[in-house]
């Protein structure tokens, strides 16, 4: 409920732990031993970089990445939503053809969180052989049951249905794609990860900084305002483990939320081991790097395998993670242009609309579904009857929080979601008695 997923070898299930990424296992008899043969954060700066040469070694390690990875023996295509990672990738593959590559995206009927135009951009200028589906409302909702099944646990981001439908698309022409997933936590692309570096300049100025942001929310109603606000005060450490959290803890104590199970000790012993001690956007990035990344990649890995489909990701080849990992914050972020480096080196293969655009996100409107006719809704509806939610949050408090939502007084459906899919879980694992 605050990060909507297990960090470290735990999970939901009682008797199951995971082999921790960049580990391997020797089972002998009954003796279990686990060994570390990789760390993302092990090679230390040797000679600083200029900016000309750093972009010159990415492109040329990204470039050989994706050479490397569409060795296949089987038809491949990408990945194209229409943002800059996987559009980047597409330019790069194109010229590693002699055919025409094949492209997938999803969009939606509603236009504020389609991305299909700029997709097709790309497609248009590499020739590619497009391929496109929109998801509306009904087929969303009608698909979330058997992907929450096929992903093991609850999905943590609505976008993991787009990924499945998009997958079984490409699947009807491809075997193997491209993906653009693991740029964002190398280089810098998510907003959020700017917040701990403006709390901390604000913390000079409280209590005036604490008034300015409250009113500056009450004008804007943006939450990422309210998050600067809440991250006042706090140490660094605080800033650096709560950044990819998706509700605060006394935010979800005040809707009435027991968290008797919270448990940060596998996000608390990373912040030792990061190699970014002074370079607090660094060390948001690699925080997400062996906790938020890995749940991306679950859930691209099966949402892709549930339709048959294999997915790789150039980007975190070893030699790119370890190159990025090297690189201080500003060369990858300079005020609000996040990913600059990437970005700088997209503009030599793609128009500038696609580089230059505000994030989406690969973005899907639950929060407005949940107040739509049938599916998302229903299920909301459906959370009212559900027992095992009660052992979280009071039927009085979620009734409550349901109708603030569905009045628009608050946006709750953060917390709606993933009660709707903890709920849904859970009723698939008492089926199979588990």
């Amino acid at each position: 409920l605050i990060f909507r997923h297990v960090a470290g070898s735990s999970d939901l299930y009682k008797s199951v732990q995971r082999l921790l990424p960049g580990h391997y296992m020797i089972i002998d008899g009954s003796n279990i031993e686990t060994k570390r043969y990789w760390s993302p954060f092990g090679r230390a700066v040797n000679t600083p970089l200029s900016y000309a040469e750093a972009s010159d070694q990415l492109e040329a390690l990204l470039r050989d990445a994706i050479k490397i990875q569409m060795m296949s023996d089987v038809p491949l295509g990408t990945f194209c939503s229409g943002g800059v990672d996987s559009s980047l990738v597409t330019a790069i593959a194109s010229e590693y053809t002699d055919q025409a590559i094949n492209t997938f995206s999803v969009g939606f009927e509603d236009k504020d969180y389609d991305e299909t135009v700029y997709a097709r951009m790309v497609a248009d200028k590499y020739n590619t052989q497009h391929h496109e589906l929109v998801l509306n409302h009904q087929k969303f909702a009608s698909l979330l049951p058997k992907m929450i099944w096929h992903n093991d646990e609850p999905i943590n981001y609505p976008n993991s249905v787009q990924i499945y439908a998009v997958s079984q698309l490409a699947k009807e022409t491809v075997t193997v794609v491209l993906t653009g997933e693991g740029a964002d936590e190398l280089f810098g692309g998510y907003p959020r990860y700017q917040i701990p570096l403006l709390a901390r300049r604000l913390n000079a100025f409280m209590p005036f900084s604490g008034m300015a942001l409250g009113l500056l929310y009450v004008l804007t109603k943006d939450h990422r305002v309210m998050k600067v606000k809440k991250y006042l005060g706090r140490n660094l450490d605080d800033l650096v483990l709560n950044n990819a959290a998706i509700s605060q803890m006394d935010d979800l104590a005040e809707k009435g939320i027991n968290l008797w199970n919270k448990d940060f000790s596998y996000r608390s012993s990373v912040l030792g081991n990061i190699a970014a001690p002074s370079d607090l956007m660094n060390r948001v990035s690699q925080m997400d790097q062996v906790t938020y990344l890995l749940s991306i990649l679950n859930r691209q890995d099966k949402m892709s395998m549930a339709a048959s489909l294999e997915s790789r990701v150039p980007f975190l080849d070893y030699r790119l993670v370890e190159f990025a990992n090297q690189l201080p914050s500003r060369l990858k972020v300079k005020g609000t242009n996040s990913k600059k480096i990437l970005k700088d080196l997209a503009l030599k293969y793609l128009p500038e609309e696609t580089v230059n655009r505000r994030k989406s996100g690969f973005g899907v409107p639950i929060g407005k579904w949940m107040n739509e006719g049938s599916g998302l809704s229903d299920y909301v509806s459906d959370l009212e009857r559900d027992t095992f939610i009660e052992q979280f949050i009071e039927p009085s408090v979620l009734k409550s929080i349901i109708n603030d939502h569905r009045k628009e007084k608050s946006d709750n459906a953060d917390l709606l979601w993933s009660l709707i899919n903890l709920s849904m879980w859970n009723g698939q694992m008492s089926e199979l008695g588990r």
